[in-house]
């Protein structure tokens, strides 16, 4: 056993352990596609709306339905002998 004045005390408490380095997981396929979802919802909701804002902007006139010198209905029938319908 060594002489008292060169013994070494024992250490309360480990060593602290050194950091471990997380591994980077590649994200950009998640993110890529999220953006691409986020511009197709937008994209349909800006089509939708579009739509709804000309149909509701559109003046509907029956301008065609009776007018002076218009031909009279009559029944045609193609090549086979079937009704053609108008």
């Amino acid at each position: 056993m060594a002489p008292p004045h060169q013994r070494v005390a024992a250490p309360t408490r480990p060593a602290p352990a050194k950091p471990r380095l997380k591994k980077r997981r590649r994200r950009w396929l998640r993110t890529t596609a999220l953006c691409l979802l986020i511009l197709l919802l937008l994209g349909t909701a800006g089509v939708l709306g579009s739509m709804l804002w000309f149909d509701s902007a559109v003046h509907r006139q029956t301008v065609l339905a009776n007018y002076a010198g218009r031909p009279a209905d009559v029944a045609v029938e193609n090549r086979r002998g079937f009704p053609l319908f108008r």
